[in-house]
């Protein structure tokens, strides 16, 4: 089921054409982590539409800090750019947390040199995905 929704998620991307690019996710960190073991080690894959220059859709599917497969969709708004750094808020939804279907993501993002992109999220936790 997971698979399918990420799939559709996608469909926007696929049909449109235009400037689609990809990110490995990789690790997090987590600040406060109230002595639960959370899980860093987070691999998973995504796929960015860019809409515009502000705004993009991005789909993707990674290993959770909870051990649980995570299956998102999620918009991109940039706030501001230089030549190498980009920072801007991500917000959308995810499944696999907390016993719920759904729940809503927010996150601040850097992406530095168009390589690297770095989001913080409100728990707080930080993570780490690649460019491709």
């Amino acid at each position: 089921m997971k698979a399918i929704l990420f799939l559709l998620l996608l469909i926007p991307a696929i049909v449109e054409g235009g400037e689609l690019r990809g990110y490995l996710h990789t690790t997090s960190y987590h600040f406060n982590n109230g002595g639960y073991d959370f899980n860093n080690y987070n691999p998973g894959i995504a796929l960015n539409y860019k809409l515009n220059y502000t705004f993009s859709v991005e789909s993707g599917m990674y290993y959770n800090s909870f051990r649980e497969t995570s299956v998102y969709g999620a918009i991109s708004q940039k706030l501001d750019s230089e030549r190498w750094l980009e920072v801007g808020l991500m917000y959308g939804a995810v499944t696999g947390y907390f016993n719920r279907p759904v729940i809503p993501m927010a996150a601040l993002y850097a992406e530095i040199s168009d390589v690297i992109r770095i989001t913080l999220t409100p728990d707080p936790a930080i993570g780490v995905s690649f460019k491709y």
